[in-house]
């Protein structure tokens, strides 16, 4: 976990972060919700990525898992800021 983020796990973590940011995406991977991820109420945003820790669908288990990683978390918070101009969850550093 300490080693530098590879090249392909940022541009699938980007890929996933832009694949939120709009409303087709944000339904596909939240399971639902038509609003972009964003926009959507922290309290939202949050129980929607604690259930992607359990999810069978590996691309929510790898962007869960990603946004916990501490060795990865100042590429992950730029990203996140980026595409969805938003700062990360506090309970991911319980993860």
């Amino acid at each position: 976990m300490g080693r530098a983020m590879s090249a392909e796990l940022l541009a699938e973590l980007s890929t996933g972060l832009t694949i939120l940011s709009n409303t087709a995406g944000s339904f596909v991977l939240t399971g639902g919700y038509t609003t972009p991820f964003h926009k959507l109420p922290v309290s939202e945003r949050e129980s929607i990525l604690q259930s992607w820790g359990t999810s069978s669908l590996a691309p929510r288990r790898t962007l869960v898992r990603a946004f916990a990683c501490k060795s990865v978390r100042r590429t992950i918070n730029e990203l996140i800021r980026q595409h969805l101009d938003y700062s990360p969850f506090t309970f991911l550093t319980r993860l």
